[in-house]
């Protein structure tokens, strides 16, 4: 039996002990009752097991979430271990990832889940750096003095985003500036002093699309395995948008 977090429109979430995804699913819409039984989903299964169902005839969406996941974390710096807390998946989160699906065009879909992704952290900046014609293009960018970035290009392999998109792994820093792989150019270009970071690539298999990445957490927070279970869902849902163009 694994342990799951099943979220549903307008619900708080809820955790359910299932032999998978859509018994865990099931459950979740049998102890909620006062519905209809379900003749159909439209379902995307992103590469961490986590699952977005959409009930067909309703248009009521659900995110089934692996509960702590285990996935290779580096992490560095005198704050930057990662600390364990119980993933849930936000309230509302699943409609906010079926929009990024549904999302018109690239940029959009890039806007969607940044924005996301860095108010379920509350980190106090955020991008989404994609890989264009062999560099590092910022194509979405929030927080003070962002406007500075977008459109930014950087070679391949710069910085922690580059590290992160050509290993596929998260990578976290509690003390950016004490990492050799931290790019300080980017702290020049907007003023931003970068505290702690974190990075998440954004990928559909074996394509890497490029990277999703939060600075700064507010009250000396560091980032813990909960915010980077969101951050990857999120990413992960931005892959599958990507794939489709």
């Amino acid at each position: 039996m694994k342990s799951y977090s099943v979220a549903r429109r307008g619900q708080e979430s809820v955790l359910i002990e299932a032999e998978n995804w859509l018994v865990a699913l099931g459950k979740v819409v049998d102890r909620l009752g006062g519905a209809e039984p379900i003749e159909r989903l439209a379902c995307e299964v992103l590469p961490n097991g986590t699952a977005i169902a959409r009930e067909a005839e309703t248009g009521v969406s659900y995110v089934i979430q692996p509960v702590l996941a285990q996935n290779p974390v580096e992490a560095s710096g005198a704050s930057g271990e990662v600390v364990e807390e119980e993933f849930a998946v936000g309230d509302g989160d699943a409609d906010r990832l079926d929009e990024i699906l549904q999302s018109e065009g690239l940029i959009e879909a890039c806007e969607l889940a940044m924005n996301l992704a860095q108010e379920r952290v509350g980190a106090e900046s955020a991008s989404v750096i994609l890989l264009v014609e062999d560099k590092l293009k910022f194509v979405a960018v929030a927080g003070p003095h962002s406007e500075s970035l977008i459109h930014v290009e950087m070679p391949l392999g710069t910085g922690v985003a580059g590290y992160s998109a050509e290993r596929g792994r998260p990578v976290v820093l509690g003390d950016a500036a004490a990492d050799e792989r931290h790019f300080d150019g980017v702290d020049r270009l907007t003023g931003q002093n970068t505290r702690e970071m974190a990075c998440v690539p954004v990928t559909d298999g074996e394509q890497v699309f490029g990277v999703l990445e939060l600075l700064n957490l507010p009250d000396q927070r560091r980032f813990s395995r909960d915010n980077i279970q969101q951050m990857q869902v999120v990413a992960e849902t931005l892959a599958r948008r990507l794939a489709s163009e």
